[in-house]
């Protein structure tokens, strides 16, 4: 009979920078009884670890895109300029696209990207 060992769930990773792919974004439907939810984006990353293939975490942000918003900091951050007012972006433009992703920790010691710096290119293999 096998035997299971009880594990803390979620991607197992250290704080820090992490060279990374933004993989995508996908808008998700407004959580189910929350009120005043509003819809949301899903974003998927694949971070460079060290381990073999990275792993991939995925992160929310609103659909805001003031310049204060997480959506708009991390898209100036993957076309590594500013965006000005008034101008279009498409996720098509950003991604998917290299970047240097910052993990944090939330209080319930699950990782999530807090933050995005330009990148470098990354070889096909890492």
């Amino acid at each position: 009979m096998p035997t299971l060992t009880a594990t803390g769930g979620g991607v197992q990773i250290q704080d820090g920078s992490y060279p990374a792919t933004a993989l995508r974004a996908e808008e998700q439907p407004p959580a189910p009884g929350m009120l005043g939810a509003e819809p949301w984006l899903k974003w998927a990353f694949r971070i460079r670890d060290g381990s073999p293939g990275g792993v991939e975490l995925t992160t929310g942000s609103s659909l805001k895109f003031g310049p204060q918003s997480k959506a708009r900091k991390w898209a100036e951050a993957l076309l590594n300029r500013k965006i000005i007012d008034g101008e279009k972006i498409t996720l098509e433009q950003v991604l998917p696209r290299d970047c240097i992703a910052i993990i944090r920790h939330n209080d319930k010691g699950f990782a999530y990207v807090d933050g995005l710096a330009p990148g470098c290119i990354l070889s096909e293999e890492a």
